[in-house]
C-alpha cells in the first residue's frame, strides 16, 4: 500500500476507515478514495499557496465586521468554524478520528464549491480557512 499510494494515504485510510474500537475492514476502493482526497487537497493548496504565502496567519477578520464579509467568505468561515468545533469535540471527548476526517473532507468540498477563491474572498480570510 505504501509503495502504490504513499504512506500519507495509508495513515489517512487508517484514521478514516473505522473508529478506534472497531476492527478495520480492508477496502481497496476506500484507499483509492483517500488517495484522491489527498491529491485534491494538495492541488487546492498549490493553487492558492503563492497568493496566501505573505498573509500573516490569524488576520482573517481582524478589524472587520461580519457585515463586510462577502457571501463566499461567510460560507467558508461558517464551515471552517463548524468543522473546527466538531473536530475538537471528536478528539477531546470521543476519539473518533474517522468522523473528524470526514469533516475535513466536507471543508475541502466547501472550499472547492466556492472556487475561484480569488473572487469574493480576501486573502486573509482564505488563509484563515486554510
Amino acid at each position: 500500500m505504501a509503495q502504490k499510494y504513499g504512506c500519507d494515504t495509508g495513515r489517512l485510510y487508517t484514521l478514516f476507515a473505522a473508529p478506534p474500537e472497531k476492527d478495520l475492514e480492508w477496502s481497496e476502493q476506500a484507499i483509492e478514495g483517500c488517495s484522491r482526497f489527498l491529491h485534491r487537497v494538495h492541488r487546492l493548496v498549490l493553487r492558492h499557496a503563492e497568493r496566501l504565502h505573505e498573509v500573516p496567519a490569524g488576520t482573517g477578520l481582524a478589524g472587520a465586521s461580519l457585515d463586510s464579509t462577502t457571501p463566499k467568505e461567510k460560507a467558508l468561515l461558517r464551515k471552517a468554524h463548524q468543522v473546527l468545533r466538531r473536530v475538537t469535540n471528536d478528539f477531546e471527548t470521543r476519539w473518533h478520528f474517522n468522523s473528524a476526517t470526514a469533516l475535513l473532507m466536507e471543508l475541502t468540498n466547501e472550499m472547492h464549491a466556492q472556487e475561484p477563491l480569488e473572487e469574493g474572498v480576501r486573502p486573509a480570510v482564505a488563509k484563515e480557512v486554510f
